[in-house]
């Protein structure tokens, strides 16, 4: 699993059909408390968190939520296979969100981690309402340009080289969090080298953190011949026992500090251990 470092959502989330409140501990900043049924199953209530702007000024309100909302479930959305449960977004009021599903979903809150809230008026003035068809090749506003509401702002940014990002002063997370100026550098020949230099450079640190993510192999196990090995007939991922082979023959720690140059955690499990239900023995491998 490659490493990366988790954002925080500018808003709380209560469900009615379960209770659940962000609290504001930095310590805790994912806890929440789950007390019960209320009201209708298939609804999510979401609160907004107040006092919060994005990086031009503007004030965060409830019309930014349902208009990324909407824009996260446009068919050109990369992201809408995380809301495929959502049937509809309906504003209640100045701070009150509600969100219906099609049918219980008590795991609707660990999507929307990967759901980032744009403003719809910086949207609508760069003609970003809708997500960029990627498969089609489009470019907008949207690529290279970002307003957010998080610790960072963007300052400018060069695909595949890169992207520097300044502190934001007017953070609604301003002395929770620590804050700092970064410049994030991406690179095709040899990203491990330039962090080594960063790294030791006067004045600078290089922070990583595991990743929600799984690197595997996939064995086709459905066909009776594989056309690209060289045994006629047979399907060697089709026996237990070499599939069983490979696990035990595979060098994990090998892997792990040549091909993904110490950025990567071993285990034997597709699942993460970020899951709700990991357990240390599940991650075991021979």
């Amino acid at each position: 699993m490659c490493r990366t470092r988790v954002r925080r959502a500018p808003w709380r989330t209560r469900s009615t059909s379960h209770c659940c409140f962000a609290t504001d501990d930095p310590d805790r900043s994912d806890a929440r408390d789950i007390v019960g049924t209320i009201s209708d199953p298939e609804v999510w209530e979401f609160k907004r968190r107040q006092g919060v702007t994005f990086h031009d000024g503007a004030a965060f309100n409830v019309d930014d939520v349902v208009s990324s909302f909407q824009r996260a479930m446009h068919p050109d959305s990369s992201m809408k296979e995380l809301l495929v449960s959502i049937a509809d977004v309906r504003r209640v009021d100045d701070h009150t969100v509600h969100v219906g599903t099609t049918g219980p979903n008590p795991l609707l809150p660990n999507n929307l981690n990967n759901l980032f809230v744009m403003d719809a008026g910086w949207a609508k003035t760069h003609g970003v309402e809708k997500p960029q068809d990627f498969n089609g090749g489009e470019e907008t506003h949207a690529e290279r340009n970002a307003n957010g509401s998080g610790a960072f702002r963007l300052v400018s940014r060069q695909p595949d080289a890169k992207t520097v990002l300044r502190r934001n002063d007017r953070y609604w997370g301003k002395g929770k969090f620590p804050l700092w100026s970064a410049i994030w550098i991406s690179s095709r020949t040899c990203p491990c080298r330039i962090c080594a230099g960063v790294s030791r450079a006067s004045g600078l640190k290089v922070a990583s953190a595991s990743q929600n993510r799984t690197i595997f192999f996939g064995l086709n196990l459905g066909d009776g011949d594989l056309e690209n090995d060289n045994v006629s007939g047979w399907n060697p991922f089709a026996d237990r026992r070499v599939r069983k082979a490979m696990n035990v023959a595979l060098d994990r720690e090998a892997i792990g500090k040549v091909v993904m140059r110490g950025q990567s955690d071993p285990t034997g499990v597709i699942l993460s251990p970020f899951v709700n239900g990991s357990t240390p023995e599940l991650h075991a491998y021979p």
